[in-house]
């Protein structure tokens, strides 16, 4: 199996994962404040682990919204351009994926 940059990175994040201290959050919680974290401080294969993580469900909510595929496609895209673009915004005490639909308020 050849493992290229993508591969690495990957690797990389759920090792960083795995040693996430004990917060008393959910593990899934902790897991995104450090992904959240990590974007933040310019990070972007943490930003892309996010995109992997919500992708679908931020897509289906388009296209149930929109309809057409590709309006939901670009719906979809300005969703994870906004959500990079205000990041540092994010309350990590409350839920992500309310935030990231919502229009990150």
């Amino acid at each position: 199996m050849e493992r290229g940059p993508d591969s690495v990175a990957l690797v990389r994040t759920a090792l960083m994962m795995s040693r996430v201290p004990d917060s008393g959050l959910p593990a899934e919680t902790a897991e995104i404040a450090l992904l959240v974290e990590r974007t933040i401080a310019g990070d972007s294969a943490a930003f892309d682990q996010i995109i992997l993580r919500y992708e679908r469900r931020v897509l289906s909510l388009a296209v149930k919204l929109l309809g057409a595929r590709d309006d939901a496609q670009d719906a979809a895209q300005e969703v994870f351009l906004r959500a990079y673009k205000y990041m540092h915004r994010v309350d990590l005490r409350r839920p992500f994926e309310p935030w990231l639909i919502a229009g990150h308020r």
